[in-house]
C-alpha cells in the first residue's frame, strides 16, 4: 500500500504574511498535532538519511550513497535560503531520487484549495468542489498564477517518486491544490496568493484565487458520474463480477486481496470459473485499475485456469490496467499476460512490474514525521523493466468521462482477436 500513513498538513493564518510561513502544524494519527518547523526539517535530515541507509533493503539502485549524501548536506547549508514551504519540497524531492513507490516521508496535505481534480488525455479537469464552488465543476484548469498546466507538471515531476508518467500525473493531481506545495515549489510568492484559471462547461474563462480551509478531498462534493460506470456499480464489495450481455463478456473486478487467502475471493473466483466453463463465456474481462494487492494463491489458481482455455480469436482474455495499479497487481496483470495470453488495455501501471515493498516506517525526533522504506524487493521474473505498458493503449478522456463511456469496455465489446 502507497500511503499505509496519512499526515494531514495545516498551519495557522495570520494577517502577518511572513509569519503565517513560519511552521507547519503537522496531524498524523487522529488528533496528534506537532509544529513542522526549518529547525525540526534541520535537525531531523540527518536521522532522515542514517535511516534510509540502514533500513533500506537497497536505496542506492537509482542514486549513489556519495550522490545522496552529498545531497543532504547541500541541504543542511542552504537553510536559511529557503522558507519552511520550500525546505520541505527540497527534502522531498531528494527522497523521490530513490525512485522507490513505497518509500516516502508520510504526508498528506489536508489543508488545501477546495478542489479534487483529473488529469485526462484531453486536459486536467474539476471533479469535485465545496458548496461555493460548485459552478466550476467540470470546468478545465488551465494555469495556475500563468504557468500553463505543462509548466506546472514539470514543476511537481521532480517530487514525484516512481519515474513513469502515471506517477507524475497522480502526483500531479494529489498536489495540484495544495498551497504548501504551490508555494514551495516556488510557483507563488504565498500560500495564499495563488491563482487558477478555469474554462467552464460554458466556455466562459474564469480566475479565482481561492480560499484554503481543514478539508479533505472526500469531504468534497461528489462527482455523482463516476458512479455511473460499470467498474462502481459494486462499491460495497472489494471483488465482485458480471456478466455483460451487451458484448458477451464476463466482467470482474478486483481491488483488493492481500497477500492472505480471503474466502470470498476463493468464493468468487470459484463461482467465475463455473460460470465461464458451464455457459461457454468466450470472453473474460479482469479489471485492475484499482488494484495494488498481494496475489493470494488463489488468484494465481484462476490465472492457470484461463491459462488452459483453447486460444482462438473469439475467445480471449482481457486485463484493464493504468495509473492506479500498483504495486503487486503489477506484477499480477503480467501474470496474466504472461501465463493466460491476455491481453493488456489501458495506460500504463503506477507500480513497476519490478519493484521494491513491503514497506516499514521508522519515527524522526523532532519532526515526528514518519518515514517509509522497503525492506524486500519483489521480481516478476520474466526480465520486465519499469512500469506495465498496455498492448492496447486507452487513454482517459474527460469527453468520455462525462458521457458515462468506458472506452476500454468499449474496445473489449467491439473488437476481437484474429
Amino acid at each position: 500500500m502507497k500511503c499505509l500513513l496519512l499526515l494531514l498538513f495545516a498551519w495557522t493564518l495570520s494577517t502577518n504574511g511572513s509569519a503565517q510561513e513560519e511552521k507547519i502544524a503537522v496531524y498524523y494519527y487522529g488528533d496528534s498535532i506537532t509544529d513542522l518547523t526549518k529547525g525540526a526539517i534541520f535537525s531531523d535530515l540527518d536521522d532522515y538519511a542514517s535511516g534510509i541507509e540502514e533500513n533500506h533493503i537497497d536505496p542506492f539502485t537509482h542514486i549513489s550513497r556519495k550522490e545522496f549524501f552529498k545531497k543532504i548536506e547541500a541541504l543542511k547549508g542552504k537553510v536559511a535560503t529557503y522558507n519552511v514551504d520550500e525546505l520541505f519540497m527540497e527534502w522531498v524531492k531528494i527522497n523521490a531520487l530513490i525512485k522507490d513507490e513505497h518509500t516516502l516521508i508520510a504526508h498528506l496535505p489536508c489543508y488545501r484549495f477546495p478542489f479534487n481534480g483529473y488529469y485526462c488525455a484531453d486536459g486536467v479537469y474539476i471533479t469535485g468542489t465545496d458548496k461555493d464552488n460548485s459552478k466550476l465543476n467540470h470546468s478545465r484548469v488551465i494555469a495556475v498564477n500563468g504557468l500553463s498546466m505543462e509548466a506546472v507538471m514539470e514543476k511537481l515531476k521532480p517530487i514525484a517518486r516512481a519515474v513513469n508518467e502515471s506517477d507524475a500525473r497522480l502526483t500531479f493531481i494529489y498536489y495540484l491544490f495544495s498551497p504548501l506545495v504551490i508555494h514551495g515549489l516556488q510557483m507563488s510568492k504565498t500560500r495564499v496568493d495563488i491563482e487558477y484559471t478555469f474554462v467552464t462547461p460554458q466556455n466562459d474563462t474564469i480566475r479565482l484565487k481561492p480560499v484554503a480551509s481543514m478539508q479533505k478531498i472526500e469531504q468534497l462534493t461528489g462527482d455523482t458520474i463516476k458512479n455511473k460506470f460499470l467498474r462502481t456499480t459494486n462499491n460495497k464489495n472489494a471483488n465482485w463480477h458480471t456478466y455483460v450481455n451487451e458484448g458477451d463478456y464476463m466482467y470482474c473486478r478486483i481491488r483488493g486481496c492481500g497477500d492472505r487467502e480471503d474466502d470470498s475471493l476463493i468464493k468468487q473466483l470459484d463461482n467465475m470459473q463455473e460460470e465461464i466453463t458451464n455457459k461457454h463465456i468466450k470472453k473474460v474481462v479482469v479489471d485492475l485499475r484499482d488494484n495494488s494487492c498481494d496475489n493470494p494463491p488463489s488468484l494465481l489458481s484462476f490465472i492457470d485456469f484461463l491459462s488452459t482455455r483453447p486460444y482462438t480469436g473469439s475467445e480471449q482474455v482481457y486485463v484493464l490496467i493504468g495509473r492506479r495499479t500498483s504495486s503487486a497487481a503489477a506484477i499480477k496483470a503480467l501474470a496474466f499476460k504472461t501465463r493466460a495470453r491476455a491481453i493488456l488495455l489501458g495506460e500504463e501501471t503506477d507500480g513497476s512490474a519490478n519493484y521494491y515493498g513491503d514497506p516499514h516506517t521508522f519515527k524522526l525526533p523532532k519532526t515526528k514525521l514518519r518515514v517509509l522504506y522497503s525492506t524486500k524487493k519483489f521480481d516478476s521474473g520474466v526480465g520486465y523493466e519499469g512500469p506495465l505498458r498496455p498492448d492496447i493503449i486507452i487513454p482517459e478522456l474527460f469527453s468520455d468521462y462525462i458521457t458515462h463511456t468506458d472506452a476500454a469496455l468499449q474496445h473489449v465489446a467491439k473488437h476481437q482477436v484474429k
